[in-house]
């Protein structure tokens, strides 16, 4: 009986060689979970993500060599895997791994001195147990992104390296904006962005409302004007020529227009680049930072952008939300107190029905009465009596 492991289906980018790849085991940097990931000498690690499909609907795949006279060896003339799943490899910045050990929770276990790079590996990476951290430390990557979170200092003939959490958020502020600025992810976009800033139907339906009645009593006035240029034309004077310009040009204001109620807008550039920045954040920070870090770079979002657009408009929203509500609620109060009031009067006429009947019966003569009561077995109906005689 073979042994030999089933293959797995692995998607790379298609700037990543297919040589020199590693797959090493990391703690997550968010639950510190062991964690497998893909890491290549000169581009860096990369996030393996699995894509499987639902239990009710089973997948599998079938593969072929791409050269039939010459197909791999543990390919041979085809496979089918019963699992089918897929592995999908994106890149991922080194530094994420790195951030708890560069700026751990207890500000006592810092570093708070210059090192070499090298030495600075060393001191981040000495007490862990579990983890390929040589595989990353060596990478051209890591080097360079773990520069960009640290203080630099030129000792002798090479540099040494701190860590700055001011040089921290500044990389990851600019990570969200140009997340937000990229584009999200279609899902993403429709779920965080689009949904929470689509204003209530009601509330749409009423603006499309107040928009043609506006333009049937701009029409209507359009067709009085005309109509009244026709009967009088020819005996105005010119007097009267500047007073019909003048109603003419008021004709584009539709009347109530000042005292109708203020509509909510749709949300602005800024309000929507706003929330895909908050977005963004939170995308990361749920992800890739632990619960410390993530708590200082929401601090720094808010005093590097002002957020207080989106707010508001968030806020009015949820008004109007609440409004709609409230409208639906009374709708169908309202709704149910006509059946209530249906139910009364149908209620009513039936019983007014059943006391006159009670009244008919009533009102019936004594004669009437003792005719009822009388036995008319055995006797004959009266049609008998008018009936033809046979001839």
């Amino acid at each position: 009986m073979s042994t030999t492991k089933p293959p797995h289906i692995v998607l790379l980018p298609s700037t990543l060689p297919s040589t020199d790849l590693k797959i090493i085991t990391l703690p997550h940097p968010r639950t510190l979970v062991p964690t497998r990931y893909l890491v290549h000498p000169t581009q860096g690690l990369h996030e393996i993500t699995k894509l499987a499909a639902p239990a009710s609907i089973p997948r599998s795949w079938l593969l072929t060599p791409s050269e039939p006279s010459s197909p791999p060896k543990w390919l041979g003339n085809g496979q089918i895997l019963q699992d089918g799943s897929m592995y999908i490899c994106t890149p991922m910045d080194p530094l994420f791994v790195l951030l708890p050990r560069l700026f751990p929770a207890d500000a006592a276990d810092a570093i708070n001195r210059f090192l070499p790079m090298e030495d600075l590996f060393e001191e981040i990476t000495k007490e862990e147990e579990e983890g390929d951290w040589g595989l990353v430390v060596g990478s051209q990557v890591t080097e360079k992104r773990l520069a960009a979170v640290c203080e630099s200092v030129d000792v002798g003939d090479e540099r040494a390296y701190k860590p700055s959490r001011e040089k921290l958020m500044r990389v990851l502020d600019g990570k969200c904006v140009r997340m937000a600025k990229g584009g999200l992810p279609a899902t993403m976009e429709e779920e965080f962005v689009q949904k929470p800033l689509t204003r209530p139907m009601a509330e749409i339906m009423a603006e499309e409302t107040e928009r043609k009645k506006g333009a049937e009593s701009v029409k209507e006035l359009e067709v009085r004007s005309i109509k009244k240029q026709e009967d009088n034309d020819g005996e105005r004077g010119g007097s009267d020529g500047e007073a019909a310009a003048e109603g003419a040009g008021a004709l584009f204001t539709p009347p109530d227009s000042q005292a109708a109620r203020p509509r909510l807008a749709e949300a602005s550039q800024e309000v929507t680049d706003l929330l895909r920045i908050r977005v963004a954040s939170e995308f990361i920070s749920n992800n890739y930072l632990s619960i410390s870090i993530a708590e200082v770079l929401s601090d720094r979002l808010q005093k590097s952008h002002d957020f207080t657009p989106l707010d508001s408009y968030l806020s009015e929203l949820i008004k109007s939300r609440q409004e709609a509500t409230a409208m639906r609620s009374d709708d169908f109060t309202l709704k149910r107190s006509y059946q209530d009031e249906e139910g009364i009067v149908d209620r009513k006429r039936k019983k007014k029905e059943a006391e006159e009947a009670e009244k008919k019966k009533k009102s019936v003569s004594r004669a009437t009465k003792e005719l009822q009561k009388a036995d008319t077995r055995g006797m004959a109906k009266m049609t008998t009596y008018f009936t033809r005689k046979a001839a």
